[in-house]
């Protein structure tokens, strides 16, 4: 989670702001836009996950290629702040950078902008490729964010990447699926760098707790498409090649609902046991969130994507699920919009 203002600071008077500076490059081209209407959305299920925008007075229609408002290579800088019980909060949400603006209707047009994750997406390889000889993941995810994006490492160890991995020549695409073969996690943060990490699902303890007598304000369920039940895994060291699989044939999940397999390709494996346990992992993290939850809450700028947070609903359910969406109205008037992927073991 980011950091913030406590739950209980939430649910008294808050008066909330959003500070918004323009850069490019090294300069700094406006502080404190008067911007209004600013909202912050992400889904972890998007390459470039994150998407920021707001409105501007007509006035600050773009004139020129180094105007605040264009997209000539300008990045909004975004703090949320808190106001409560006489102490003020805040929070950095990130920078972005301008894909567009308008069109001007009436006094206003729209900004809008995505996370950084657009350097790499925007900026494809020539050819496909492999890792280079005795590239590590940090090593490899650096030269498939290109410099541009720079990668810190918040893992204790950094494996070597076998040199047999191979990427097509999208970037973005090959940054997940070298995270998805590692079994870590990676997004930008809000110093603009993007950060690689080891999920931590000791106990799945929420890292925050709402409830439909505060914080909570709507919570309906609704079930997932249908997923797979067969989970294969491959892998190889030198010239071994071991494969892997797990399986749920257990009801609902038997030989009537059909076979749906999912692969996964795993770069560098000591030995069987590491493909087979990547197989386990992933019919694990497949089968253990078989519900969705699409939450309205008061919104609460301290949550990230990967968050695992705790519900308790009016009805009486008890909620434990990972956020993999959310929409922040910036301005605190509406609900935050916040999607889980609820666990059921």
């Amino acid at each position: 989670m980011r950091p913030g203002p406590s739950l209980k600071d939430l649910l008294g008077p808050v008066k909330v702001g959003v500070q918004v500076r323009v850069t490019r490059g090294r300069q700094t081209l406006a502080e404190n836009l008067p911007a209004s209407n600013a909202r912050l959305e992400y889904a972890s299920d998007r390459v470039v996950p994150g998407r920021l925008t707001y409105d501007l007075p007509a006035s600050w229609a773009p004139a020129h290629p180094l105007a605040p408002a264009n997209n000539y290579g300008q990045r909004s800088e975004v703090t949320i702040s808190f106001e409560t019980g006489g102490r003020v909060y805040e929070t950095p949400l990130g920078q972005f950078i301008h894909e567009s603006w308008g069109p001007v209707s009436g006094d206003t047009f729209t900004v809008e902008a995505l996370d950084l994750m657009q350097i790499p997406e925007c900026d494809p390889m020539v050819w496909p490729s492999s890792p280079p000889e005795g590239a590590t993941l940090i090593s490899e995810m650096q030269r498939l964010a290109t410099l541009r994006l720079p990668v810190k490492s918040d893992l204790y160890r950094d494996p070597i990447i076998q040199r047999g991995s191979q990427w097509g020549t999208s970037r973005t695409e090959a940054i997940r699926d070298l995270a998805a073969s590692q079994g870590v996690e990676y997004g930008v943060k809000a110093d603009g760098c993007l950060h690689v990490w080891k999920p931590d699902n000791a106990g799945l303890k929420p890292a925050a707790y709402y409830t439909g007598k505060d914080l909570l304000v709507e919570a309906p369920a609704t079930g997932f498409a249908r997923r797979p039940n067969r989970f294969l895994a491959v892998g190889k060291k030198d010239k071994e090649e071991w494969v892997a699989w797990a399986d749920r044939a257990g009801f609902p999940f038997d030989k009537d609902y059909g076979v749906i397999t999912q692969r996964e390709e795993i770069s560098a494996p000591e030995a069987y046991k590491d493909v087979q346990a990547a197989a386990n992992k992933a019919m694990r993290e497949s089968m253990g969130a078989l519900k969705k939850r699409s939450l309205g809450i008061v919104p609460d700028p301290r949550l990230e994507a990967g968050d695992v947070i705790g519900i308790s609903t009016p009805a009486g359910e008890e909620i434990v699920g990972r956020v993999v969406a959310y929409s922040l109205p910036l301005g605190g008037e509406e609900p935050m919009r916040v999607d889980l992927e609820e666990f059921t073991w």
